[in-house]
């Protein structure tokens, strides 16, 4: 819908502010849709009423898809620390079927922009579009190189879901590793710098038995044809050392690809750092694993992100773990839902 007239403003009980009657000529709208039983939800309307008060060009609706007595406790609050945005509420989510699905849209918070001629001009996810805001606000954003983006994403994403597909039938005996494998070296093959279909290449290999020499054959090739990716180096390094059920894992070739994206990132990037700590853990170097772990703990976040850091900290120091053991799958309480 990009480019398309706009469907009309969700209508509702209005919360806050004046109740729109349309598309303001000239004057850009940001809708934000949003649920009052997410914790994000006083944060993302915080957001949008920065980002559109004082300005003349731009004007910030959220549609509270859900209960109005919840919507109003959620603003209740947010009220005392800044000026909300106009609300209004769609308590029948009626706004899913007119707005939210035919872009595609499954699930809260999300945002759509309308342009000043009233047409879209940007749909996504609340949680991702900071950027595109920005530069939305700023007067910079490109439509049409956007769209291409989108269309090459969802193109690697049909790549990746095919490749996985296969892969689940080759478990069953239905198909074999080899076929999935060669839908990511037709894709590499047409994007040969492409690092996302070479490195689940690696994983794939990585996770069939008796294919495991090929992995990291192919992994020290990525290492030198992309010795500049710290993401890729970390992605190789983190994959031998995580994921379950590897019967090889070469913990030689981890510490290596591990170091060299730390050096990338100049030893402070948290999540390189847990990677490097886990792969000195695995290897029973205790003392190195728990340096690396504080360091990590030291950059990380005071966040549900930071608290994994922290949690394999606490294993690595307490007994709970015997170095070469590998710590269980950790999610923080305080990440928030999906």
């Amino acid at each position: 819908m990009i480019g398309e007239a706009a469907p009309d403003i969700p209508r509702g009980p209005v919360l806050t502010g004046e109740p729109p009657t349309g598309y303001v000529d000239g004057v850009r709208t940001i809708l934000l849709f949003w649920s009052p039983l997410m914790p994000s939800s006083a944060e993302q309307l915080r957001t949008l009423a920065l980002n559109t008060r004082d300005r003349k060009d731009v004007e910030g609706i959220a549609v509270a898809l859900g209960s109005e007595g919840m919507a109003k406790k959620v603003l209740a609050d947010l009220q005392t620390r800044v000026a909300v945005p106009t609300v209004v509420v769609d308590e029948d989510e009626r706004s899913r079927a007119s707005f939210l699905e035919p872009l595609g849209l499954e699930s809260l918070p999300a945002i759509v922009v309308i342009d000043a001629d009233g047409t879209v001009m940007f749909h996504g996810p609340a949680n991702g579009s900071a950027i595109v805001l920005g530069q939305i606000l700023a007067g910079s954003w490109n439509p049409d190189r956007y769209v291409d983006d989108a269309l090459e994403w969802g193109a690697r994403q049909q790549v990746l879901k095919e490749a996985n597909r296969l892969h689940g039938l080759a478990r069953r005996g239905r198909a074999t590793i080899d076929d999935a494998i060669a839908v990511l070296d037709e894709a590499a093959a047409l994007d040969p710098r492409n690092e996302v279909f070479q490195v689940r290449k690696f994983d794939l290999l990585l996770m069939t038995p008796d294919r495991c020499g090929d992995a990291y054959e192919l992994g020290r090739a990525l290492m030198e044809r992309f010795p500049r990716s710290a993401l890729t180096l970390n992605d190789l390094a983190w994959h031998v050392a995580s994921y379950r059920g590897v019967s090889d894992r070469d913990l030689d070739f981890a510490l290596e690809a591990s170091r060299r994206s730390n050096a990338l990132q100049g030893w402070i990037d948290p999540a390189h750092l847990d990677t490097l700590a886990r792969v000195h853990w695995l290897r029973g170097e205790r003392a190195d694993a728990i340096r690396w772990q504080r360091e990590a703990v030291a950059h990380g976040p005071d966040s549900w992100y930071g608290d994994a850091f922290r949690e394999n900290l606490r294993l690595y120091t307490d007994g709970s773990l015997a170095p070469g053991e590998m710590p269980p799958a950790y999610v923080s309480p305080r990440r928030p839902a999906r």
